[in-house]
C-alpha cells in the first residue's frame, strides 16, 4: 500500500495557498495567438526533418548560415513506397528561424555539429 505524508509536514514551497493552476495547452494556445497577432508564423503538427543552410549558389552569400527548414514527407508505407496519401515535406525559409525542439532535437544535434558549438563546452554538456 501507499501512505500519505500530512501536509504539515510538507515544506511551504509544495503548498499551492495563493498559486494559479493553470491548463498548459491553454496558455500554449494562447501565446500562439499573441505571437501570430505580432506576425509570426507558427505551423502547428509539422515536425522539422531538416535544417536548411545558405551556401555559394544561393545568393552569393556562401556563408553557411540557416535559412529555414524543410518537413518530413508523410504517406510513406512501412516498404518505403509513397502510398495514394503521400505529400511531399515542404521547405520553410525565413530571415530568422527559431528552433525550439530542446538541446538535443535532430535539427538543434545538426546546427551545433556543423557550427561547432560545443568546442569549449565541458565534457559533461
Amino acid at each position: 500500500g501507499s501512505y500519505q505524508i500530512p501536509n504539515f509536514l510538507l515544506p511551504s514551497q509544495l503548498h499551492n495557498d495563493g498559486n494559479f493552476i493553470i491548463s498548459l495547452s491553454k496558455l500554449t494556445r494562447y501565446l500562439g495567438e499573441m505571437a501570430e497577432g505580432m506576425g509570426v508564423e507558427i505551423y502547428p503538427g509539422f515536425a522539422a526533418d531538416e535544417v536548411l543552410y545558405n551556401n555559394a549558389d544561393d545568393d552569393g552569400n556562401g556563408n553557411g548560415a540557416v535559412k529555414g527548414v524543410a518537413t518530413k514527407d508523410v504517406g510513406i508505407a512501412k516498404d518505403g513506397k509513397p502510398k495514394d496519401t503521400f505529400e511531399r515535406g515542404v521547405e520553410l525559409v525565413g530571415r530568422q528561424t527559431l528552433f525550439a525542439e530542446g538541446a538535443r532535437g535532430s535539427c538543434s544535434e545538426s546546427i551545433i555539429s556543423k557550427f561547432d558549438l560545443r568546442r569549449e563546452a565541458g565534457a559533461d554538456v
